[in-house]
């Protein structure tokens, strides 16, 4: 089971913390072997590859899930509070999603 941090948010909301504990206990091993293997990579950035005024397509580099939806939210938002609507999509991210 993968929690993205919107999940992790309403799980929060509805008291259910423990359900998103146990899944980053899980998933944290598998992470961190990731990492050290360079399975998945730490040290880059995701880049945009292409853009309009409300859309972008990211590259994810090879990093973890939810590092790279941090980064497609942010760019989103920015471009719904200029273009009314923002939408992103992204390849090469790692994880277990």
């Amino acid at each position: 089971m993968h929690v993205t941090v919107g999940t992790a948010l309403c799980y929060q909301q509805l008291g259910l913390e423990g359900t998103v504990l146990v899944h980053m206990l899980y998933v944290a091993d598998m992470y961190v072997k990731d990492i050290e293997t360079k399975t998945t990579l730490s040290d880059v950035e995701p880049k945009i590859l292409r853009e309009s005024v409300a859309t972008a397509h990211v590259d994810g580099m090879n990093q973890l899930g939810p590092v790279v939806g941090n980064f497609c939210m942010k760019i989103a938002i920015a471009k719904a509070k200029e273009a009314g609507i923002g939408f992103v999509v992204a390849k090469g991210r790692s994880g277990y999603q």
